[in-house]
Order: structure tokens, then C-alpha cells, then sequence
């Protein structure tokens, strides 16, 4: 049996991620300038914190064994 990698996405499920639910397109279709300008700028806040952090999260462990290599050579 295949092993099946939970990080790695379908096809289908990047099809779905880059669609806007019905209720969504509604609201947006409906917005002024400045409100669908102030929601855009959320969704791009929420996106690139989700960024940050997903990197902050991957680079921390190599950042902490520099940082005891660093402090092991101060004392040593």
C-alpha cells in the first residue's frame, strides 16, 4: 500500500482553494471601493502572517542550535 504524504495537495484540492464560495462572490460583488480595498488588505495580512509564521516555525530549530553552539563556544 502507498504511503499517502498529508503535506502534499491534490489537484482537485488546489482547483477548490483558488474558488470563492458562492456566498463570498456576493458579498464582494456588492462592496464599495474603500470596503472591498480594507477587506483585501485583511486577506493579505492573514496571508502573509500565515507566511511568517509557517517560516519562523521551520527555521527556529536551526536558529536555536546555532544560538547553543554559539553560547557552548563563550563558555568553552
Amino acid at each position: 500500500m502507498p504511503t499517502v504524504n498529508a503535506n502534499k495537495h491534490t489537484a482537485h484540492d488546489l482547483q477548490l482553494a483558488g474558488q470563492m464560495r458562492r456566498e463570498d462572490y456576493k458579498t464582494i460583488k456588492h462592496m464599495d471601493k474603500a470596503t472591498l480595498a480594507a477587506y483585501l488588505s485583511r486577506v493579505w495580512k492573514r496571508g502573509y502572517d500565515a507566511g511568517y509564521q509557517a517560516a519562523v516555525k521551520s527555521v527556529a530549530p536551526q536558529l536555536r542550535e546555532a544560538a547553543e553552539l554559539k553560547a557552548a563556544d563563550k563558555e568553552g
